[in-house]
């Protein structure tokens, strides 16, 4: 091992520049694949770089809204309408990029309905986030914290990328502190900001000419329906 390290660069690390991805190219964009029964859906929102004073706040937001088995997302579009195997959301944790991630793995037919209710949940939360909501999430993330660090493993790992990245070694305490500290007045005001939905970027992967129901004596296409949604939500659309 001594003379295998020995061998390896000894100088200091170049300096990586890799420019952050464009968010200003809001859109909801098909992929065509023909035969494909089900649809797989990507998601970005802009949101804020990892400094940001209001990252950790913003986490929050994302967990309330789409993040675990609870949340408002998958509650309402696996539990209530039935429309997706599979869904998640989350703030990516990136220094020189900020932005949300959600994915959406449901029927074809039932892509439009599960992207229209997706926009309305947060639509929902511009207008109040609910006390009830703001509890859950909290209770469910700082009880997370117990299991995700809970061995010499994990503490190392931690803190380490914290030692890495310079940032400060009582991080932990601060995410707790602006988990705990989080109001739904806070968090009204952030979905407010951040959740414009005009601003979406949506990829979906799925076959365009799958049916997805009648429109008078017409039948509709699961591309006539993304049109539709992309019009409602004031979205271009392109197929790719």
């Amino acid at each position: 091992l001594t003379q295998f390290t020995a061998k390896l660069f000894q100088g200091v690390a170049p300096v990586r520049d890799v420019a952050a991805p464009a968010m200003d190219k809001s859109g909801l964009y098909l992929i065509h694949k023909p035969g494909q029964v089900q649809s797989q859906v990507a998601i970005m929102l802009p949101s804020v770089k990892r400094d940001a004073a209001e990252f950790w706040q913003l986490n929050f937001l994302a967990t309330l809204y789409g993040g675990g088995s609870e949340s408002l997302l998958v509650t309402r579009l696996r539990d209530d309408l039935g429309l997706v195997y599979g869904s998640a959301f989350w703030q990516t944790e990136n220094w020189q990029s900020g932005y949300f991630m959600g994915w959406i793995g449901c029927k074809g037919s039932g892509t439009g309905l599960a992207l229209r209710a997706t926009a309305g949940l947060m639509e929902v939360l511009k207008q109040g986030v609910k006390e009830k909501d703001v509890k859950r999430t909290k209770l469910s993330l700082l009880n997370g914290f117990v299991f995700n660090l809970d061995n010499k493993y994990d503490l190392a790992s931690t803190y380490a990328g914290y030692a890495l990245r310079g940032a400060d070694m009582d991080t932990l305490a601060k995410i707790q502190e602006a988990f705990g500290n989080v109001t739904a007045a806070e968090l009204t005001e952030l979905a407010g900001r951040f959740f414009d939905v005009s601003k979406l970027q949506i990829v979906v992967v799925g076959d365009k000419n799958t049916l997805v129901g009648q429109n008078g004596d017409e039948k509709l296409t699961l591309e006539q329906d993304l049109q539709a949604v992309a019009e409602e939500l004031g979205l271009s659309f392109n197929e790719l």
